[in-house]
């Protein structure tokens, strides 16, 4: 289990479960998201989150950007064109928003948050220390 963000009220984390190394290289996660308020929570699990290896590596770069203030989003996408994750700044605010489409069924899951202004340097940091195969 790897843990992207732990932070007031949100936390990320990945589970690989599966892997393709031979065709197309990539890891299936099952990606868990918490985030509580005072009044409101909510835990969203996608299982089989599928990301190739190449966008783990980009992302990993997009991020560092990002928190350098050369970038004001970055996003981190499944099989799809569409992100799953992604992560914006406007001005001094920086927001987390999750997108889900479930594919059997219409319709669209999103949350969206506004995180502390440390969450980004600790997501990459996180992100670096993180034991990566690929």
């Amino acid at each position: 289990m790897f843990t992207l963000l732990r932070s007031e009220g949100l936390n990320i984390s990945f589970d690989p479960v599966e892997t393709e190394d031979k065709h197309y290289p990539s890891v299936a996660f099952d990606l868990v998201v918490e985030w509580a308020t005072s009044f409101n929570q909510a835990r969203i699990k996608i299982k089989k989150f599928w990301v190739a290896y190449y966008d783990l590596r980009q992302f990993e770069k997009d991020l560092r950007e990002f928190v350098e203030e050369r970038r004001d989003r970055v996003e981190l996408h499944d099989m799809s064109p569409e992100p799953v994750l992604s992560f914006s700044r406007a001005g001094a605010d920086i927001f987390f928003e999750l997108k889900t489409e479930p594919g059997y069924r219409p319709g669209v899951l999103t949350l969206k948050t506004e995180l502390e202004p440390d969450d980004a340097a600790a997501m990459l940091r996180n992100l670096r220390d993180w034991a990566k195969w690929w």
